[in-house]
Order: C-alpha cells, then structure tokens, then sequence
C-alpha cells in the first residue's frame, strides 16, 4: 500500500519502497532489464512494466519502478482530488508470474486497510457457471473472472475473499479472489453464483479454485480448530472475517493451495481439456448473436493449432473479421485489425520505416510485435482486413518467408529475425525501443478475403502457407440461448494456441497414423499431379499436423477432419480451363465422392450428376465433393474454373 503521488499522477509509475522490494521479487531482476506484467484493476486487464534501475558507480539498486499504461493512468487520474489516495497492489495466490491486483483506497478505508470476507455456496442448490473450467485455469497459474450476485454488500474493491461449500457432506474453503468492483445489476447482467433476483454483482478476479470432490481443501473442521473464535457453519451470503484472523487464515490458505499444486504438473492450460474450451468458446461467439457452420469454431482453432496463418474467405459480411476478434476475446488474447490498402508494395507498412528527417516511423504492427515477444505466455491474434486489396506475396513476403525459418530451442519457438535493426537506420532511440524482433510463437495470423474484381488473387506460395476456410453459411436468426454477459471469456495461454509441431520427424511416436495419414495425402497427390497441381512436402506436413491434433482433442471425426482439410489446402490450389483440369477434377470428385463411374464421357449435365452424388449419405468427404461439384459447373458454364467462386 503506498501514498499516490505526482509520479502516478503525471507520469504512470511509481518508485516501490526498499522495504517492499520482496513483494515484486526484487532479488530476482536484472538491472535495466524491462519486466512485463499484467494489472488487474476493477476487472480490467492493463499492461505494466517492472524495472529495476541502477545508479553509475552504485553497487545497490537505486529503485524498482513501476509503470503502468495511459489507459489505467487516466482512470486513475478520475480520483486525483482524493487527498490522502492510496493504491494497493496485491499477489494473486494461484502462482501466477508478474501479476497484480491493483485498487485505490480513500483515507476513510486506509486504516483498516483491505478486508477479508467469507463467500458461502452450496452446490446442490445454487449453478455456479463455469466452475471445472476455473478450476483448471486457476490451478495452471491464470486467475479468472468471477462475479457474485447478492441482495446487499458492504464488500468494497480490494477486499479479500474467499468461498465456502455449504450444503454437502465435506465442506470448507475451495477458492479465494480479489473484489475489483461493485456495482448495481443492469438489465441482462448475469453473475456466475447467485444472480437471480440479485441488486448487487460483485465483480472480483478469482486467483484460485479447489475441486471440492477431488482437492484437499480447508475443512470446517481445520478451520474450526486453527480459529474457534470464528463462527465458520454460518450460512449467510457474506460473512466479515474476525480482523485478528486474517492473517494468520491466509498463510494457512496459502500453505494448503502450495500443498495441492506441488503435486500437481502444471502445464499453464493445457490441464483443462481443449474440447470443453472450444466449447465456452461457441457458447461466447453465439451469445454475441452470429452463428457459424457446424465445426467452424473447431476447425479454426485446428487451423491456428497446425500453423499461426489462416485466410477466411467469403462474400462480404459474413462475419470474418468478426469471428476473429470473438475468438480472440472469448480466450483473452491481445488482438489487433489491420486495413490492408491497395497501395501497400512491400514490408515497410507493417513494419516501419525511416523518415526523410532520419527518425524511424513504427508501422502498422510492430507494437503488437515487440509486444508479443515482451509477453510470451499470452496469445497475440492479428487480423489483416482485406488483405488481398494488394498483392499479399509483396507486403507480406517477410512473414511468410520467416515462417519457415522457425525451430524448437530449449522447449520454445524461435525463428530467424524478422526484423533488424537496420531498418531503423541511424534512429538510435528507435532501435533501443524495439530491437531485433523474431516472429513471435505467440503471434496468430489471420487473414481475411473477399475474392472479387477489386483484388488480386493468391499464390501457391500464399494458398501453401495457410489453411483457407471458406465462409458461406449466413444463418440470420437470433436465437441464441444466452446472452453476451452470462458467458464470461475465458484467459488462456499461449499453450492453447501454440503448435506441438514444427516437422514431420517430431511426431514419429504417432507413426501409425502419420504413415495413414500420409498415404491418404498420396492418393490425392496422384490426382493432382495429372494437372500439375500436386503438393509438397509442406501442405504434407500441415494437413497431417492438423489430423493429428485433432486426434488428440477430439475435436471432429476423422473422416471430417481430412474432407475439411481437402477443401482448405487442396481445393484452392486447382484453376484452369484445359481438359487436363476437367479430367483432374472427375477423378477429384470419384476419390472424395465413392465409387461412382462415368463422369469422363459425361458430355454435358456433368456437374448436376456430381451435386446429387455429394448428397447421397454414403458419400466419403460430401464438403469436398460438393466444393468439386460447383467448380465444375463454373468450368461448363464459363469455360473456366477455381476455388474461388
């Protein structure tokens, strides 16, 4: 707890008293050496910066500073005429690295300081939302959103709280938070305990939850023995704890939390199972009023899985931008839009230049870059609208050409640079600002197109690099079942994201399915070659990534994830008007469709046959088969044909 004063006021930071250099683990930091971390502040997440500076000729450090953005800066600058103004930080209890609960305190609460309450919920009666899934996030390191519906409060933001099971045959505390604010319920607001006939939410950020039929939890009965003074069998919604126990309940709670995780393996997310995340995901993009395909959700996030650069494609409006920045929201990424413009001809928009007074310009996304490295655990998602309103090979050729460069390094993803630091030229500050960058492993491409007369179209070298997900499927009906405020997002790591494979020879331990996988890719690659359309071996690699992942999660059925597969990395490859082409695409459509027979001495109609063809139940890969179907009508009506229609 420290005075605000005109540093915090003025300039965003603060110098942290010597005596609470513990507190930000001052032992451990380099000198100089900028530490990113994460605010929580009134159940928003704000980007801050620990440094710890030193003096020349000084042995000892001269401060720990710490800044935080403008955005949380002006929010606390709402309060400046507040004499006295304290601002609280606070460690979350789950393990989480360089996080913080921040809050203010006027003089009439500085005294007592922030207070400890006790939360009762009994699981047989009330729905708590959500609750395995904060289970595993919590115990990975990631405290989560939470918000607790009651009649009245006297709780206050910054105030501690923990949770109690009533009602069951064990009970006891299983979760412990901070309140980062209190407010009235608004119409729509749903909490996750308790928000039925509610007046008040309390908004507070959870730093760890037990499983209470599986986690040796705080009983009653300890708790009864360690402070007797305590009524713990109270079944009130709130409960003030007794100020002299507080302390002492804390370090008791924070040895039996560090007793549960020590013989937990913690992975970050990978704990909680991918499909019930994929889940909460939909359930969040469909409270937000757009629905998608069958399995698009699943199919996006096994793109992102398989390789950090997807293209959606699709008539205007359908939701692609907007699919992406849901998705990004509903796993609490950092995300960026960037317009692509017409003019761009090389690198230089997205990364910088040097201006002819020799000071170095940013460009579009080298924050987000310098940002995503500074930040390694947290996924990071840019979306490139319209991207093909210029020729993608020339601004974006960097990119996609580093892709390829990227390597496991002691269990991480590096790559060679994307940026140097030549590209700032003689600008000194702007080199020691950003640096040498690499591509982030926590950087997410996604890319969306609208294939018409204004744009230009993609390369093999493009199509080869991304998984291409077509969106044709409008359904305009609102007929979600919730509502935006009752599916709160959830806050993942990177590991969520982030591939388990960068070549084919890191998952020979799957070599049956791989070598499966693999012959069925030769199948179609036989076809392909007719019209020298065939792939190599990294539309190889990809697919099989993909198929793999999607084994592991569960996400699909086999059969679905290779139909998908085809119509993403194989389909937008074929164009042409030949014969050669026409003869591909009938044997295309016999590999994908089943054994049916006679296409190539069908002289007319042929496309009308496959469309019936690709309806039949009994039909291998039916997207796949259908997508052929259309491409050939294209071909009988225009003489021409693509992927693209």
């Amino acid at each position: 707890m420290k005075h605000c004063d005109k540093s915090i006021f003025n300039n965003h930071l603060t110098v942290i008293p010597r005596e609470m250099y513990w507190f930000f683990n001052a032992d451990e930091r380099k000198e100089n050496i900028r530490t990113p971390i994460n605010l929580l502040f009134q159940g928003e997440t704000f980007n801050g910066i620990i440094r710890k500076r030193f003096v020349r000729n000084e042995t000892k450090p001269r401060a720990i500073q710490l800044s935080f953005d403008s955005k949380l800066g002006s929010i606390i600058n709402m309060q400046k005429d507040v004499p006295g103004l304290m601002i609280v930080f606070q460690k979350p209890l789950s393990g989480a690295e360089n996080v913080y609960y921040v809050s203010l305190r006027s003089p009439a609460d500085v005294s007592d300081g922030p207070k400890s309450w006790l939360l009762n919920w009994n699981p047989q009666k009330v729905e708590w939302k959500d609750y395995r899934s904060f289970v595993y996030q919590t115990q990975s390191g990631m405290p989560v959103d939470f918000s607790w519906g009651c009649q009245a409060t006297e709780i206050n933001t910054g105030d501690r709280i923990y949770i109690k099971t009533t009602g069951i045959e064990e009970s006891g505390i299983i979760a412990s938070g901070i309140a980062m604010s209190v407010r009235e319920v608004g119409e729509g607001q749903a909490a996750d305990v308790g928000g039925e006939n509610a007046k008040y939410t309390i908004d507070a950020s959870l730093d760890i939850v037990l499983d209470y039929e599986a986690d040796q939890f705080l009983s009653i009965q300890t708790l009864e023995k360690q402070f007797s003074g305590q009524n713990w069998n109270t079944t009130n919604v709130e409960k003030l704890l007794q100020e002299e126990y507080v302390d002492d309940l804390k370090d008791l709670w924070t040895k039996t939390v560090e007793g549960i995780l020590s013989g937990t393996e913690r992975q970050n997310f990978d704990e909680i199972p991918v499909k019930d995340a994929v889940d909460r995901i939909k359930r969040y993009i469909s409270a937000a009023g757009f629905v998608y395909e069958d399995q698009m959700i699943e199919n996006f996030y096994l793109s992102l899985k398989s390789k950090p650069f997807v293209l959606l494609a699709g008539i205007s409006g359908t939701g692609k931008t907007r699919l992406t920045r849901l998705f990004a929201e509903a796993i609490g990424a950092e995300y960026l839009m960037v317009p692509v413009r017409p003019d761009w001809s090389d690198s230089t928009d997205l990364f910088g230049h040097v201006g002819l007074n020799g000071t170095f310009v940013p460009g579009a996304i080298l924050k987000l870059l310098h940002e995503a490295v500074q930040n390694p655990q947290k996924p990071y998602i840019l979306c490139l609208d319209e991207m093909n309103l210029a020729r993608v090979e020339y601004y974006l050729s960097d990119i996609l050409s580093v892709l390829e460069t990227r390597e496991f390094e002691n269990e991480r993803i590096v790559s060679k640079p994307l940026v140097t630091e030549i590209l700032y030229g003689s600008d000194e500050k702007a080199r020691e600002t950003w640096g040498e960058l690499g591509f982030p492993e926590n950087l997410y491409i996604v890319g969306t197109v609208n294939m018409d007369e204004t744009t230009f179209p993609f390369s093999r070298k493009v199509l080869d690099r991304a998984n291409t997900i077509e969106f044709s499927y409008v359904d305009l009906r609102t007929s979600q079942e919730e509502t935006a405020e009752s599916v709160q997002p959830l806050r993942l790591a990177n590991s969520f994201l982030c591939t388990d494979y960068l070549h084919l020879n890191q998952c020979w331990d799957k070599e049956e399915n791989v070598e499966k996988y693999s012959s069925q890719l030769q199948e179609i690659n036989d076809i392909l070659r007719k019209a020298n359309a065939h792939v190599g071996y990294r539309v190889r690699d990809e697919v099989v990534f993909y198929l793999l992942n999607n084994l592991k999660y569960g996400l699909m059925s086999e059969v679905t994830a290779m139909d998908l597969e085809i119509m993403q990395k194989i389909l937008p490859r074929i164009s042409g008007n030949s014969g050669v082409v026409r003869d591909m695409l009938c044997d295309l459509f016999q590999y994908c469709a089943g054994d049916y027979s006679g296409y190539q001495i069908e002289a007319e109609g042929l496309s009308a046959k496959m469309l019936r063809a690709a309806e039949e139940p009994n039909c291998r890969y039916p997207r796949s088969a259908k997508k052929i179907a259309y491409m050939m009508g294209r071909l009988e009506d225009d003489g021409f044909t693509s992927y693209w229609l």
